[in-house]
């Protein structure tokens, strides 16, 4: 256990500046501070505050990539104990040794810890409130009744995909309850959790309400296409939005919560059928070995997954599914048998990890704007795309060259902008999610300039020094 918290805690400190920030750890600026952000009924954003709230008091010791990241490496170290309680209340501690290895190393896991967004914070909580879940089934007190509330309230103001923990718990709570007896108590206890944790989060409502009415939209609607190929993906992308159910953020809370109360009502009727024939368990019993080996098998593929930094919408939404899949993952690599499989997966999640700490940028923006900043002369014109990277580029250029987000339509009621400067800088983020409004952009660019030099940054910047005019 000391060994996986030194080798845990070092993966996630150990130059945690190194790399520049990328965009969206940047939005965190335009938040703050977040008492008129919430004046205003939060209309810039899409999370809850608490984040936000904590990342504004570590901002008062100053900005630099470090400090930025430090409070989601904090929540990340603390999340690895966690794991290890939650095996000692399943009364498993080899399974929560297990488990709190595969979290300690999870590139996953890492990526969040390094990252100054909110999401490491939401696991802490979850994986908090799964502890003290259990707890309040094994034993009969108010506290753990209370480190729930607090720590479901907790995650509920940090990130809203703890929406899904909640229905997970409340789809669950018939089976505990009657494998626990079916004690009075513990009914009053959970029911008196729930209302409490229902009447903290309202508190939040008014401010949801402004969120929801923001237009923003979500890809999740990709995962279709990814699993299921581009012409399936389409026409269920089309039924869908046919029944009204869009990738905003109101049509992504519909959808979840009709997912999540249809989950609750199958969960609870199949509950109530393995109460009443016990002899259902012992058959699910003769399939331990193959049901481990296709858990294994997801988890190996998550595993893997984790260490691309791709698809981050999606992932960030699932991650709540994630925590409670890692004590299950080590259960079924022990029923294994072979000691060798769990010993060869916790050193490939080693070896990931690594790579996910130490390898390279997200968004080199660093390296972008020192290199303009160095290179660049009066007359010169900067221009960044999409316009909304230019906070990134703020954030470390130093130069004395103005620069400005490029669209289309600027450009073009702008040419002579261009004819007059001495030189232009070009400044594209080609991430995969707005590759159309910078394919457009750096289409145009490359057809009426002439290119001097072209500088490559990872993982999706590039520079085009140019000239227009004669």
């Amino acid at each position: 256990m000391i060994v996986v918290l030194i080798v845990g805690g070092l993966l996630r400190f150990a130059a945690l500046g190194r790399w520049s920030l990328w965009t969206d750890e940047l939005y965190n600026l335009r938040l703050i501070p977040v008492s008129a952000r919430l004046a205003e009924g939060v209309p810039a954003d899409q999370h809850p505050p608490l984040y936000y709230l904590l990342l504004e008091q570590v901002l008062r010791l100053g900005r630099s990539e470090g400090l930025m990241r430090l409070p989601s490496a904090l929540a990340g170290l603390l999340t690895i104990p966690i794991m290890w309680r939650v095996g000692v209340a399943l009364k498993r501690p080899q399974l929560g040794l297990l488990a709190t290895a595969l979290v300690a190393f999870a590139p996953l896991h890492i990526w969040y810890s390094r990252e100054a967004r909110m999401y490491s914070l939401a696991m802490f909580f979850w994986t908090t409130a799964i502890y003290f879940y259990i707890q309040s089934w094994q034993r009969d007190n108010w506290l753990d009744t209370l480190g729930l509330v607090l720590m479901m309230t907790g995650g509920l103001y940090t990130a809203y995909p703890t929406l899904a923990l909640w229905f997970i718990q409340v789809a669950l709570f018939f089976l505990f309850w009657r494998l626990s007896r079916g004690r009075a108590g513990r009914l009053g206890r959970w029911a008196a959790a729930q209302l409490a944790i229902g009447a903290l989060f309202y508190l939040w409502w008014p401010f949801l309400q402004r969120q929801l009415e923001r237009p923003i939209v979500f890809n999740w609607l990709n995962f279709f296409e990814l699993v299921l190929g581009g012409q399936t993906a389409a026409h269920l992308t089309q039924w869908l939005e046919q029944s009204g159910l869009t990738t905003t953020l109101v049509g992504t809370f519909q959808l979840a919560l009709a997912v999540g109360l249809l989950f609750v009502l199958v969960s609870w009727l199949l509950s109530l059928l393995v109460v009443r024939r016990p002899s259902l368990i012992a058959l699910v019993k003769r399939w331990e070995f193959p049901i481990a080996v296709l858990i294994t098998f997801l988890f190996l593929l998550f595993t893997a997954a984790g260490a691309v930094p791709r698809g981050l919408s999606l992932r960030r939404q699932l991650l709540v599914f994630w925590i409670p899949f890692l004590p299950l993952a080590a259960w079924a690599l022990l029923r294994l048998r072979d000691r060798w499989i769990p010993a060869v997966i916790v050193v490939m999640s080693l070896l990931l990890s690594l790579y996910t700490a130490f390898g390279l940028p997200y968004e080199d923006w660093r390296s972008t704007a020192v290199m303009i900043s160095e290179q660049g002369r009066p007359g010169d014109l900067i221009l960044v795309s999409p316009h909304w990277s230019t906070m990134a580029f703020d954030y470390y250029y130093e130069g004395d060259v103005s620069y400005q987000g490029a669209t289309i339509q600027q450009v073009l009621t702008d040419e002579a902008a261009l004819d007059n400067a001495r030189r232009v800088w070009l400044v594209v983020n080609r991430h995969p999610a707005i590759g159309g409004q910078t394919m457009e952009v750096e289409g145009w660019f490359l057809e009426n300039g002439r290119v001097l030099m072209t500088y490559e940054y990872q993982q999706y910047l590039t520079v085009y020094e140019m000239v227009f005019g004669n």
